[in-house]
């Protein structure tokens, strides 16, 4: 009887244990997905930035350099 126990006790927390490292993994995957998002809107911040310079600045400057 003990030992169909111990043997119960250590497939419970075998479990337990690989229950524990599948919800760390979802979280470092949470997390490296909420740093993607952070890094698409610092690139779409930069790219809305460069596309509202004034662009007859950058004409001004083209014509002039021919």
């Amino acid at each position: 009887m003990n030992v169909q126990l111990g043997i119960r006790e250590t497939e419970i927390n075998a479990k337990f244990e690989a229950l524990l490292a599948r919800e760390k993994a979802v979280q470092m995957k949470e997390d490296a997905l909420e740093q993607r998002e952070k890094l698409l809107e610092e690139r779409e911040n930069q790219l809305l930035e460069e596309q509202t310079m004034d662009p007859p600045v950058q004409l001004q400057k083209v014509v002039y350099n021919l």
